[in-house]
């Protein structure tokens, strides 16, 4: 690996739309309350934070926020029965999507380098297996197009949802399509 890659042996850095920008580890000192040397890969994302901190106190998620949280509290506990969170979406600095379901990433690439170029034109689709190319070297997209119209429908119903929270029905700001650059900067609100 090149001296360029900060987040070797993941591809890209920081706000990309590869694992480099997104996957960082997350650390928990809690004397008492977490297993010491306790390792878990489990999913989890910043927006979990907020489930995770009404769950430790005790108090519901609001029915009109939160939409992406879930919580980990039971993991940081060293639950081993936890049932973690298998699916993200992420969005990169430049505008791009991916969907994580549990080892399978679909990505959906600005079709130029240039974002503000790219605007109205469909985006590039790739897919990874992460288990065997944490690299994400080898674009699987033309060898399984099965695993790529199943992680699109997923996520086409995520995005209709408005939220990744099991049972929440939210909307989004405006107008969502992870498989087209937006024509315009900031899109028109929904109404």
């Amino acid at each position: 690996m090149p001296d360029t890659c900060p987040a070797a042996p993941n591809r890209g850095h920081k706000g990309d739309i590869w694992e480099g920008g997104h996957r960082v580890p997350f650390i928990v000192r809690w004397p008492g309350k977490a297993p010491g040397g306790h390792l878990s890969n489990r999913l989890v994302c910043l927006t979990d934070l907020f489930a995770t901190f009404a769950d430790l106190l005790g108090k519901p998620l609001p029915t009109n926020g939160a939409e992406d949280s879930v919580s980990f509290l039971s993991a940081l506990l060293g639950d081993i029965r936890d049932t973690p969170r298998s699916a993200l979406v992420s969005h990169s600095n430049h505008g791009e999507f991916a969907y994580r379901d549990g080892d399978w990433k679909l990505v959906y690439k600005n079709a130029l380098p240039n974002r503000n170029k790219s605007r109205g034109r469909p985006r590039v689709i790739e897919l990874y297996n992460l288990k065997a190319d944490i690299d994400e070297s080898e674009n699987l997209a033309a060898k399984k197009p099965e695993v790529v119209s199943r992680l699109a429908r997923k996520l086409d119903r995520l995005v209709q949802q408005g939220a990744t929270r099991n049972g929440l029905n939210a909307r989004n700001d405006t107008l969502v399509r992870p498989g087209m650059r937006q024509p315009k900067r900031w899109g028109d609100p929904l109404r």
